[in-house]
């Protein structure tokens, strides 16, 4: 284990993280951000060198513009799911009414959502008079620049020490559970994902993507039917959707002769995998097909090239279908993933399929 690939799965849990909050913040379910406070505390402790308190358990005391505060006084935190400048000037007016300045050599102002790019240093110099040092490029900080600071410090065993601590909470997360199976037990084994039935694809699921937080990135998968099949789509900010030009030739069923629909036993798989090492997994959709005769999988993997632009998310350019691999009879119907390979044992003879990535580019590997 290397700090490298350290970095790239502190950075998945991170994004995670953010939005885990998001989800929930918009369905008015704010009990998440107390839950951030005291997940914070301890990486902000490892990541700053300080030993940070939830001031809001303090009695007595008048908190209302921090929330958490170092025992040696070196920095308060102000926690929050609102990135609008009217929020910072708000924390920062009552914490210059509190004197909280007097206490803390600096305030920071955590916003969980993600900051925004500017804020007006003009407007907010006047609120500060000089009374203590707040530069909003440094002091107003969200998970990028978490990620950014403990890149930083390039210190191999805080690393991993933060990776722990989003492990223990967030590891099993997932936005929809639609299935109350063990992922052991899931057709795809060995990447992160969900399975879920064709009614369940059919009424709409979704899959939450962790992607490294510094690119621009989709935040989920969405599966429906839509006319005569499943589309799925990645959602973006603001809910900008694009449609992954999925391919299966199998769990299909004739309506009327023209139109082919997914069959109700088909099961279907989501998830993510890193499979050309690049730091930016790429998705994983699959279908299995055990009512065919000859017991099918097939598997469609999609490399995603982040745009440098938001507005540049639509672009059919940044997705490759990097592999589209069928296999069939196999007792029992499963695929493996091994560091670079998809495999399918056969369970005959020994023979088996098998793609492996090399150099970006799928390769079959099989014997069969």
């Amino acid at each position: 284990m290397n700090q490298q690939y350290v970095l790239q799965e502190v950075s998945k849990y991170l994004s995670r993280f953010k939005e885990q909050v998001k989800i929930q913040n918009k369905n008015s379910e704010f009990s998440i951000n107390i839950h951030a406070e005291n997940v914070l505390i301890d990486i902000f402790n490892v990541i700053y060198d300080v030993d940070l308190v939830n001031l809001n358990y303090q009695e007595g005391k008048n908190y209302d513009s921090i929330d958490l505060g170092d025992r040696s006084g070196k920095i308060a935190i102000q926690v929050t799911s609102t990135k609008k400048i009217g929020k910072i000037k708000d924390t920062l007016l009552k914490y210059k009414k509190n004197k909280h300045y007097e206490n803390y050599e600096e305030v920071y102002i955590f916003i969980l959502v993600g900051r925004q790019e500017k804020y007006s240093t003009k407007s907010l110099d006047k609120i500060i008079e000089n009374k203590f040092t707040f530069d909003q490029a440094i002091h107003i900080v969200d998970f990028p620049i978490l990620y950014t600071k403990l890149n930083e410090i390039n210190n191999f065993e805080k690393t991993l020490k933060v990776l722990n601590l989003l492990k223990e909470q967030f590891s099993d997360f997932r936005v929809d559970k639609p299935v109350e199976i063990k992922p052991s037990d899931f057709f795809i084994k060995g990447a992160s994902g969900i399975e879920i039935s064709c009614k369940q694809a059919e009424r709409g699921s979704e899959y939450l993507l962790c992607f490294p937080v510094d690119i621009i990135a989709p935040k989920k998968i969405t599966v429906r039917f839509e006319q005569v099949g499943l589309a799925f789509r990645v959602v973006f900010e603001e809910n900008v959707t694009v449609q992954l030009p999925v391919s299966f030739d199998i769990g299909l069923e004739s309506g009327d002769g023209e139109y082919f629909f997914p069959k109700n036993t088909n099961e279907y798989f989501i998830g993510q995998y890193d499979f050309d090492d690049d730091g930016i997994d790429e998705i994983i959709i699959a279908v299995k097909d055990e009512v065919l005769s000859d017991n099918a999988i097939q598997v469609n993997v999609f490399k995603y090239y982040p745009p440098a632009r938001q507005e540049h998310v639509y672009r059919k350019e940044n997705w490759e279908l990097m592999g589209n691999f069928l296999g069939g009879l196999m007792f029992p119907c499963e695929a493996k993933i091994t560091d670079n390979s998809v495999r399918m044992d056969r369970n005959h003879r020994g023979f088996y399929y098998e793609w492996t990535c090399v150099k970006g580019r799928f390769i079959n590997t099989g014997d069969y």
